[in-house]
This record gives C-alpha cells, structure tokens and sequence, in this order.
C-alpha cells in the first residue's frame, strides 16, 4: 500500500519548542526588559533634559547677580559724578574776586569761605536765631523807659546776639563779595533781609551810644 517516508517518522517538535521559547521569555523578568536597547535612550533623554534646567537656573542665577552687582555700580558712579557736579557748581559759582582785592587763592578769603561753608556753622546760626526770637519774646517792655533785671540782662544777650551776626555777615561778604558779582551776599534775599537787621542793630547801638553821652 502506502509508501513511509523519513518525514513521517520524524517527531513533531514544533509545540515543544513554540512552549520553550515563551517560558524563555518569561524568565527574562521585567527588570531585563527595562535595560533593552528600546528604554536606554528615553531614560537619557530625561537626565540630559534636567541636567540642562539646572544650567539654565544656574546661568539664570548668575545673570542676576551679575545685573544687580552691575546695576549697583552704575548707581554709585551716577552718585559720584553728581556730587562732583554740585562741588563743581559751587566752586563756579564763587566769583573770582571780593571786595576788588580778595582772589580764591587768599587764605583770608579761602579761609572765609571754608567757615560760611561748614555744616556746624550753619547750625550755630540757626541756633543763634531762634534763641534771639525767644529772646524778643520774652522782653516786656515797660513805660517810660523803665526797666527790670530781666530786660536788662536780656539787653546784653541782644548784644551778644548782634555780635554774632555781625561776625557772620563780614564773613559771607569776604568769601562772596558784596553786591557786584552775580552771586554776591546781598543779592541772595535771605542773606538781604540778615543784612539790613544787622545794619539796623549797629545803627541802632550807635544811636543809644550817643544819646547816653549827650544826656550825661
């Protein structure tokens, strides 16, 4: 009958080895699945893309750091240079001669200028102000030129008073000049109106000096 050929006797391995190959698989577990050639590369990607965020924060940082220091430096020269301006201005505005004689280079004018410009200085004058309006305010006038130790004695410090204003306003019109030049003493209102209390006090003293005389 029928003819048997090598190919018919032959077993058939072929579920064996359908079965052998998936437990192989199988075995490899998931932690070798995740070093596979396909997941190496995303994993790469991530650290490289965090890696690059810390240098952009890190840059980012530095940039700051660096603009505030810059920032600052510009304002410490803008400071610098407009102090130096205000210096520059004030020595202009100084007029180049006093009183026809008195150049910036004289140190009795260089001195001058050097007291009327000294922060206490001003201070002591404002001081000296107001202590004489509470002066005046607290002198009672009584008639016929009668008196009390307080008047009296409030009367003397006038003198003091006068004394010190005269001082300072020979002073600025050392270091300024007097009326000439474009910023001269009395051409500022202020210095103006200390001017002519001061020469209405000396008149004044002067005044009383002769009465006294002439009476005795």
């Amino acid at each position: 009958g029928n003819i048997v050929t090598e190919s018919d006797l032959a077993p058939d391995f072929t579920g064996v080895n359908y079965v052998s190959n998936r437990l192989a698989l199988l075995s490899e577990g998931p932690g070798l699945e995740s070093n596979s050639p396909a997941t190496r590369p995303t994993a790469l990607s991530w650290q490289a893309a965090i890696e690059a965020a810390r240098q952009a924060k890190a840059a980012a940082t530095m940039n700051s750091t660096t603009e505030s220091s810059s920032a600052a430096a510009q304002r410490k020269r803008q400071q610098f240079a407009k102090s130096k301006k205000q210096q520059g201005s004030t020595v202009n505005n100084r007029p180049a001669r006093a009183l026809f004689c008195l150049n910036l280079n004289n140190p009795i004018r260089r001195a001058c200028i050097s007291i009327v410009e000294w922060k206490p200085f001003d201070i002591f004058i404002l001081i000296a102000i107001f202590a004489n309006c509470v002066a005046l305010a607290v002198y009672i006038p009584f008639p016929e030129d009668d008196s009390n130790s307080t008047n009296h004695d409030l009367e003397t410090v006038e003198y003091a008073f006068l004394i010190i204003f005269t001082v300072e306003t020979c002073l600025k019109i050392i270091a300024y000049g007097l009326l000439l030049h474009p910023n001269a003493y009395v051409r500022n209102g202020w210095n103006l109106m200390d001017f002519v209390i001061v020469i209405v006090g000396l008149f004044s003293v002067v005044l009383e000096q002769v009465t006294t005389k002439v009476e005795n």
